[in-house]
């Protein structure tokens, strides 16, 4: 059978997925959503020269990166072609090469934090003018780099920008791989099969002949299998080996597994599919590429979230397991369930709201609240559901939805004109919100962390306060003394957990001196990548993103930071 036969055949085949807390002693009217007050800026000091020439930074996963002034001679001044906004002065002004080159080799394995990833990607990503100094090429770790946070492509391009040899592209698809990642069989099934008809690469081949044995649609499976052994001879014997498993329905005639194969996201999703292990050879696989991948290898709903907490298995495919488990005893997983099977919008809130308050204190709110935020999308925050009102802004704002937030806050606030407990709950969430808010949509308010204390928002001895009003100053919102002095009590609880010297000094150095780049990467290194609850450490890194402009990534560090203090 010739290729273009195979292909006219590949294409007849083609087919086409916070609880409400007690009220003050006085009644006051309710923090005001819309500003009453001149814009930001207009009484307080003026911002650094770095802060105000920042743009808007954009959001996760669509970030763009202003290009510096590039030396064309220098291949460490490549950038991705056409990636342009954010970074409003040159990344690398008054940075060293050679501490610059050690600080790449310093990041972790694993970014966990989405605030630190997205602008570490921009940062890996950006063109600019590269530091001064002697020192190794710093290119060659920005694409190994990049490959770390999982973004091939972007990798090739910045090579073949820099003029590099181009990494060996992942065995992969653009089209398909996404829902594997999210674990939406159905999702990845769909996409194949629109790919079959577009000349599609042997990978996509092999997920289509998955899909069609996953279907029971053995016929084909078989045949879209000839087709592949005859065009990619001696291609994924891992693959070939888990289809054969696929289509035994007894499970009785099919030969041993290989000891090993290629790491891919469709031959995980099938061995996850078929509940096998994966090869033990792969154990030994310390890239992070693998190390990603076999995060969706996870049994139970335990090393799922442990996953998900590290940054290594999306959000999504967290929810997936939840909904995959029968007769689980692990709450959140019920949970998510009972939210996915309420038809009604105004019923899932009953479900997402324990789910959400469980999520919180287990540390995992920022990926549960990531998978599940949709499903409140339509939610109208009635009268009814208003005891839901804190939670509601806290999970929506550790999804970066602050539109949702906002219009559970706006809904407290105007029913609080009238009722004391409304009152309280735009109060207590007016103060999560301000600290998020890069915006400046939402007024200040100068007794409005006094007010937050009073309506519930804390208690002796105070740590959550503490870190609420730490992190508020290290985004630049003015904290009153009378709020501090309110805090000191049960002094000898206080503790606290510091990062290295030498990167302590470097944090702040690079923050004071307006090294954007190197804030950014001290920042990653000194928080270990992840939303940090000691405070020291979680304010260190806050005040250094801010310093250097960077002020709409601080604000959404600076939250993640307080969702995980709740959580201790």
């Amino acid at each position: 059978m010739t290729v273009s036969l195979a292909r006219a055949l590949i294409c007849g085949l083609a087919a086409g997925f916070i609880a409400a807390t007690a009220g003050a002693d006085e009644k006051r009217a309710p923090i005001r959503l819309i500003p009453a007050d001149p814009p930001r800026g207009a009484e307080m000091k003026e911002e650094p020269a770095a802060q105000s020439q920042q743009q808007e930074a954009p959001a996760v996963q669509g970030p763009t990166v202003l290009v510096a002034p590039a030396r064309p001679s220098d291949p460490d001044s490549a950038g991705l072609p056409g990636f342009e906004g954010g970074f409003g002065l040159p990344l690398w002004r008054g940075s060293s090469r050679a501490a610059v080159a050690r600080l790449l080799e310093g990041l972790p394995q694993a970014v966990a934090s989405p605030a630190l990833r997205d602008v570490l990607f921009r940062v890996l990503a950006a063109g600019a003018a590269p530091p001064e100094g002697e020192g190794p090429r710093l290119t060659p770790l920005r694409v190994r780099l990049l490959q770390t946070l999982g973004r091939d492509r972007e990798a090739a391009l910045l090579a073949e920008a820099a003029g590099l040899e181009t990494p060996p592209p992942s065995a992969g698809s653009a089209a398909v791989d996404p829902a594997l990642a999210s674990g939406d069989l159905e999702a990845a099934c769909e996409a194949a099969n629109a790919e079959m008809v577009r000349a599609p690469s042997a990978y996509v081949q092999r997920a289509a002949a998955f899909c069609a044995a996953r279907a029971g649609e053995a016929d084909r499976a078989h045949l879209i299998l000839d087709i592949l052994r005859e065009i990619d001879a001696g291609g994924d014997t891992l693959f070939e080996g888990l289809m054969l498993r696929a289509l035994d329905a007894a499970g009785e005639n099919a030969p041993p597994l290989p000891e090993d194969g290629p790491v891919t996201a469709l031959n995980v999703a099938m061995l996850s599919w078929l509940g096998e292990a994966p090869p033990e050879v792969w154990k030994l696989r310390s890239d992070p590429a693998a190390a990603r991948l076999r995060a969706r290898l996870v049994r139970t709903e335990a090393e799922a979230e442990q996953a998900a907490r590290d940054g290594l298995l999306e959000p999504r495919a967290l929810l997936a397991l939840y909904l995959r488990a029968a007769e689980t005893e692990n709450s959140r997983a019920r949970l998510a369930q009972a939210a996915m099977a309420a038809t009604d919008p105004q019923q899932r809130m009953p479900a997402l709201a324990p789910l959400w308050q469980d999520a919180l204190a287990a540390g995992l709110l920022v990926p549960v609240a990531g998978a599940t935020i949709e499903l409140a999308a339509d939610i109208v925050p009635s009268p009814e559901l208003a005891p839901h009102t804190s939670i509601a802004v806290y999970a929506a704002l550790a999804a970066g939805r602050f539109d949702i937030a906002e219009r559970w806050y706006a809904a407290a606030a105007e029913r609080g004109a009238e009722i004391e407990t409304d009152n309280n709950r735009a109060v207590l969430a007016w103060a999560p919100m301000k600290l998020a808010d890069a915006g400046g949509k939402m007024s200040r308010a100068e007794d409005g962390l006094q007010r937050w204390l009073e309506a519930g928002g804390d208690e002796p001895p105070y740590s959550r306060a503490a870190m609420l009003f730490a992190l508020m100053e290290a985004v630049g919102e003015p904290v009153r003394r009378q709020d501090w002095t309110v805090l000191l009590t049960d002094l000898q609880r206080v503790a606290g957990e510091f990062p290295a010297p030498v990167v302590w000094r470097g944090l702040d150095a690079a923050g004071r001196s307006g090294r954007i780049g190197e804030a950014v990467l001290y920042a990653v290194i000194a928080s270990g990548g992840r939303a940090r609850g000691d405070m020291p450490t979680a304010v260190a890194v806050v005040r250094a993103l801010a310093a250097v402009g960077l002020a709409a990534e601080a604000r959404a560090y600076a939250f993640e930071c307080l969702v995980e203090a709740a959580a201790l």
